[in-house]
């Protein structure tokens, strides 16, 4: 997954589009998700939210606490710009996830860090991921598909559709194999850039299946 320089704040705005939904007061905020413990030198701890109604781990989730992680180990501007995630086993959401950050490089402009999350004495997903400070250059922003329902013209999900409780999402009708959908964080990430990353990480994970 590469992931643009520069984000969109609209393309994870933490305006909801439905603040009245019943399902907004059942979730975890994502920010609260991304809260991790510090258990050790560059090693961390985090926790599936309860009331998630899965036997397993939504891995949007993990993914994003992971990069969370490798973030905490870096200093500076750096932002990320390239992700790569190995989803190697199911996790379990009554067990904590331990975060262990690998410095493997860390430059002037660049950076980069392997990330395990453990349960059990075992690897469950391994993270790898590229940070670089922002500088000047080309910007690409590409149009808006024509022809899109807008959000608030599509009726919102069941409040329990896996993993998709911290955010807003409409699903667009499409012919095919092709997927489309609006999501919004449901309540305000703040300013700092990662936990904004950290969420569009977490979302890509929505719908990935169709």
């Amino acid at each position: 997954m590469c992931i643009p320089q520069a984000i969109d704040s609209a393309a994870v705005s933490d305006e909801p589009l439905d603040a009245a939904s019943s399902a907004a007061s059942l979730h975890t905020p994502v920010a609260d998700v991304l809260a991790l413990e510090s258990i050790g030198s560059d090693h961390w701890r985090g926790h599936t939210p309860p009331g998630s109604d899965r036997p397993d781990i939504f891995g949007g989730q993990v993914a994003s606490q992971c990069l969370r992680a490798a973030d905490l180990t870096i200093e500076g501007e750096h932002l990320p710009n390239s992700v790569h995630c190995y989803f190697l086993r199911r996790g379990r959401p009554d067990l904590p996830l331990d975060i262990h950050v690998e410095r493997v490089r860390t430059g002037r402009t660049y950076a980069s860090r392997r990330v395990e999350a453990v349960q059990d004495a075992k690897v469950i997903f391994t993270l790898i991921v590229s940070f670089h400070t922002p500088e000047p250059g080309r910007e690409f922003d590409s149009p808006s598909p024509v022809g899109v329902a807008d959000p608030e013209t599509l009726e919102p999900p069941s409040p329990l559709l896996s993993g998709a409780a911290p955010f807003d999402t409409r699903s667009v009708p499409t012919e095919g194999v092709e997927v489309g959908w609006w999501a919004r964080v449901r309540d305000r990430l703040g300013e700092e850039p990662i936990l904004h990353y950290c969420a569009l990480l977490y979302a890509s994970d929505m719908h990935a299946g169709g």
